[in-house]
């Protein structure tokens, strides 16, 4: 409990302090939400219709739905031009804070986001894109939702790893990867003529319990991973 105690007060100097530039950060996660209302909302079953929107609603969520787990904030904008984050862990090493107190801190400022941030979004989605999720009960819309969270966890453990243990320009070009990589993804699929979003439905309305399950059991595996491999970086890395 202590622990967990530290990682809250942690995370409150992380955000607490932010008030008003909070607004940026839910700007940002309206912007994205309004901007996929007209994506999905006209889709229809994929096999009855083959369209290129498929392909950019696959990339706008397997790209963005990330995002969800962020807080728009000065650290997190200009990282590739101030290290930002290194400077922040820098900062820490030098305070008795525990590896276990910092990342228990990290996985917080992940999950808060991820909370609010993708529960504006889905509710949003399940309100105007009524054709894509026809015939879904709440049940399995959740179900839906959930996939796609663990999916944005399963990045984060990514993303998490490179930011603690990669200078800024490393964790730019980590990203542009990433980017390159769903881009090439979505891109497959829509030649496959088999789109993600939907795939997601269907898995979603046949397998309700399970998927969430299997989603989130994978991506928080990844985060343990990220973590133990994080530990062992930490113990050799040069902040200076």
């Amino acid at each position: 409990m202590q622990v967990i105690r530290d990682a809250w007060f942690l995370t409150k100097m992380e955000y607490g302090g932010l008030r008003y530039k909070n607004l940026l950060s839910l700007l940002m996660i309206a912007y994205i939400t309004l901007m996929s209302i007209p994506l999905t909302r006209g889709l229809l079953e994929i096999d009855k219709e083959t369209s290129f929107a498929y392909f950019f609603i696959d990339i706008y969520f397997l790209t963005l739905v990330p995002i969800l787990g962020f807080i728009f904030n000065k650290k997190s904008m200009n990282y590739h031009r101030d290290d930002s984050y290194t400077v922040s862990l820098a900062h820490m090493r030098t305070m008795p804070i525990s590896f276990q107190v910092m990342m228990t801190s990290r996985i917080i400022q992940m999950i808060l986001p991820l909370v609010v941030n993708g529960t504006i979004f889905f509710t949003v989605q399940y309100l105007f894109a009524e054709r894509l999720f026809e015939g879904m009960t709440l049940a399995q819309y959740i179900s839906y939702a959930l996939v796609w969270l663990g999916y944005a966890v399963l990045m984060s453990a990514v993303y998490i790893y490179t930011e603690l243990t990669r200078s800024g320009k490393v964790y730019l070009g980590v990203t542009i990867v990433l980017m390159v990589c769903t881009i090439a993804a979505a891109l497959i699929c829509w030649f496959a003529k088999v789109s993600i979003i939907v795939f997601t439905v269907e898995v979603a309305k046949q397998s309700p319990l399970l998927a969430p399950i299997t989603m989130l059991a994978v991506s928080w595996l990844a985060i343990y991973i990220s973590i133990i491999s994080v530990r062992r970086k930490l113990k050799t890395r040069d902040l200076m």
